[in-house]
């Protein structure tokens, strides 16, 4: 499980958010003795402080007291800062909207001040706000406008909280090297004004970087543990709850599972005991989720209704997609479809209201999971067509984003590059004009000296000869400056060919792309043309059945006729998702030994309607205890579909002979029939799955091509053999082998 960001919470400026007394009893006493409305309004303003982050009601007493003597006495200033204070309190209590109305108020008394600070601390807390809402665009722009002023009137605080800020928001957008600039120049800033309290949120940050974007772990884990360690030295529990929420992720990841347990266990205390339904909120989910990996349903319920109903009273939108969706793989394990459903759509509505692709994806891929198992085709298909859209656009925007950051890199190289340039052409114009001056000097003393001191010729002589040979000690330097230009020259032509080395990737990823959509839609083509066979088999048959004068006989033929056109559409559809779901890579298989006659009994049952349509008997020579080690419903479909091509192409009044044997810890399972046999150019596109050979029965029965390529892909997963024998019109031997020995 890797880090949560909403765990990450942001940092707001250093002014506002400056640690408050330690000893509230002090604060108290002074409080009781003041009779001063100035010292008394400062007084109340710090037990306010004191409390913000822990006892919500407390603080909001202390606050609304002091903000009432303000308004009293015409403390312009000090409401302002009551009012930026109590916003806080509010946004921690999860009142968004209600803080971000009081935060208004506070900005138009700092204008009235002209205090340049207050108003970008204003805005700054309205960003985080924004955030919390999930309003993303909207943080961003407050933020940046934060920027501009903070860099005004030089306010380090408040620009490092502003970068730490736009980081945060940068990285939930999916721009992580980005985000990570920003987290950079926000510690450098910490750094040089020693902000511990800030120190400690951007390492949090930094950590979640390495863990989620660099596969780190083990780097993530040392900056948290310094984070801990900043956060008890301040006596902060909600920042250090935080941090330890992310590090007990951590030692999930590093399979510590008792020292995750100790570090949830204790966040959660700690939130609970200060009231933080947001951060409270998190750990009942990570809790849920580590539940949910054990397969523990009812602990896992348990947490994620109260995360639920937590994020709910949030209006927490972007988590409320992911505990919707984990809700709905737990009711899918279940096999409680409906319920599934339900929770898989409220993530994808939620997903789809915040425009989030990478929450819709999974959310579209179970809904098509779950229609399937419902047996509801039609919109298995559909969700299923979705999913792969949202998919493609999830992994066209990732690219993008790739190629923005490399085209950024790039030209900030070239920048740099270009400054270098610029500064050693200034070094040599320097130069340059240096020793044009000292000639000029040369000149004239020499003259001067000829003039009035022509015996000191000689020592003026060897003046000259020194200034040479710094001179040719100085093109010496320059030489090799201009050498090193000329390596950097060579470096940027090499960065140059890696970017067309780069672009011709993605051409051929995009040429790989379009074969695979070519392949798609040729195995669509087939299906939709063989399922109209059937279908109109079918219309026929019960317009036959509607008329009143068929004989028994006839009615029964036609019924018959009906169950072989529905097994052939049945058979036909499953095919097509097992082949989807091979294409995607997700099949999941469950090995276990198993009675191979079972599996055998259940094909021909299931299609000895269609052989009793071509008078065709089957006849089974199978050990009833020999058992193997497989896949359920891989060879179920295996079975089925040898079987049914096996009836498909045998001629009326033939056999069809299933013999399952064991030798050396082998089951061999063979198909015998009749019928009109295979060309070898046929056997090999199945057997080197080189293309779908679309044919028609000895009754003009329809066939996609599909299935025995699926067999034979199937029977490679189970590391078995799989062979077909078979000459034109002397019939078809099929067979595979499994072991009966459980796999290493």
């Amino acid at each position: 499980m890797k880090l949560l960001l909403f765990i990450v919470f942001l940092v707001v400026f250093s002014d506002a958010y400056a640690q408050p007394q330690k000893h509230p009893a002090k604060l108290l006493a002074k409080l009781k003795s003041t009779n001063s409305d100035s010292a008394e309004v400062e007084l109340l303003h710090k037990l306010g402080q004191y409390y913000q982050r822990e006892h919500y009601d407390s603080a909001l007493y202390f606050l609304n007291r002091g903000l009432a003597i303000a308004n009293k006495k015409g403390m312009t200033r000090q409401k302002a800062s009551f009012l930026l204070t109590k916003s806080r309190v509010i946004s921690y209590q999860g009142n968004y909207r209600q803080s971000i109305d009081t935060l208004k108020n506070a900005i138009e008394f700092y204008r009235k001040l002209n205090d340049s600070v207050g108003v970008a601390n204003g805005f700054n807390s309205i960003g985080v706000n924004y955030y919390n809402l999930s309003e993303y665009d909207s943080c961003k722009v407050v933020w940046l406008k934060c920027k501009s002023i903070y860099q005004q009137i030089n306010d380090s605080s408040g620009l490092a909280t502003t970068f730490s800020n736009l980081g945060v928001v940068n990285y939930v957008q999916g721009r992580a090297e980005e985000a990570l600039k920003n987290f950079i120049k926000s510690l450098e800033i910490r750094k040089k004004i020693a902000d511990k309290h800030g120190l400690a949120s951007t390492y949090m940050k930094i950590a979640l970087i390495y863990d989620n974007k660099l596969d780190e772990p083990q780097k993530a884990y040392e900056y948290l543990i310094n984070t801990v360690a900043l956060y008890e030295d301040e006596e902060n529990e909600l920042g250090k709850a935080k941090a330890l929420t992310n590090l007990s992720l951590i030692y999930e990841q590093l399979d510590s599972l008792q020292a995750y347990q100790v570090s949830i266990h204790k966040a959660r205390e700690i939130a609970e005991r200060i009231g933080n339904l947001r951060l409270l909120g998190t750990i009942y989910y990570n809790i849920g989720k580590d539940f949910q990996n054990k397969n523990n349903y009812d602990s896992t319920l348990a947490y994620y209704y109260k995360t639920l109903d937590i994020y709910k009273n949030l209006n927490q939108k972007r988590e409320l997609t992911g505990v919707y969706y984990n809700m709905g793989e737990v009711f899918y394990n279940l096999s409680d479809y409906e319920t599934a459903r339900a929770y898989f759509k409220s993530s994808l509505d939620i997903a789809r209201e915040i425009k989030v692709i990478s929450s819709q994806v999974p959310a579209l891929k179970y809904l098509a999971k779950v229609f399937e198992r419902k047996g509801d085709f039609k919109k298995a298909y559909a969700y299923h067509q979705k999913y792969a859209k949202a998919k493609d656009t999830l992994a066209e925007k990732e690219k993008t984003e790739r190629l923005e950051a490399l085209e950024a890199r790039f030209e900030g190289e070239q920048k740099a590059q270009r400054i270098k340039i610029l500064e050693k052409q200034k070094q040599l114009d320097k130069a340059k004009l240096a020793r044009t001056s000292s000639t000029k000097n040369l000149i004239l003393v020499i003259a001067g000296l000829i003039f009035i001191f022509s015996l000191l010729l000689y020592q003026k002589y060897r003046q000259k000869t020194s200034l040479n040979n710094k001179l040719s000690d100085r093109n010496q330097e320059i030489k090799e400056k201009n050498k090193e230009i000329s390596k950097q020259a060579e470096h940027l032509k090499r960065f140059n060919h890696l970017l067309v080395e780069k672009n011709r990737l993605i051409e051929k990823n995009k040429v790989k792309l379009e074969e695979e959509n070519r392949k798609k839609d040729k195995v669509f083509s087939i299906i939709g043309h063989d399922l109209r066979s059937p279908m109109s088999s079918l219309h026929t048959s019960l317009n036959l059945l509607k008329s009143k004068k068929l004989s028994t006989e006839r009615k029964d033929h036609i019924l018959r006729l009906m169950d072989s056109d529905i097994n052939s559409a049945i058979n036909l559809l499953e095919n097509l998702l097992m082949w989807a779901k091979r294409q995607e890579g997700k099949l999941s298989t469950n090995f276990k030994k198993q009675l191979l006659n079972i599996i055998a009994s259940q094909a021909i049952k299931s299609l000895e309607g269609m052989a009793r349509n071509k008078n065709i008997e089957i006849n089974a020579d199978i050990d009833k205890e020999i058992k193997a080690y497989f896949d359920e419903q891989m060879i179920a479909t295996v079975m089925r579909n040898l079987l049914s091509n096996a009836i498909k192409f045998s001629p009326k009044h033939s056999q069809i002979k299933i013999s399952i044997i064991e030798d050396s810890n082998i089951a061999k399972i063979s198909v015998l029939d009749q019928g009109v046999g295979m060309e070898k150019p046929d056997i090999d596109k199945v057997l080197y799955a080189s293309g779908f050979h679309s044919t028609t029965g000895t009754q003009k029965e329809k066939g996609s091509g599909l299935g025995l390529q699926l067999c034979k892909d199937f029977i490679d997963q189970h590391g078995g053999s799989f062979s077909i024998e078979s000459k034109p019109d002397k019939g078809t031997l099929v067979s595979f082998t499994l072991s009966t020995k459980q796999p290493t």
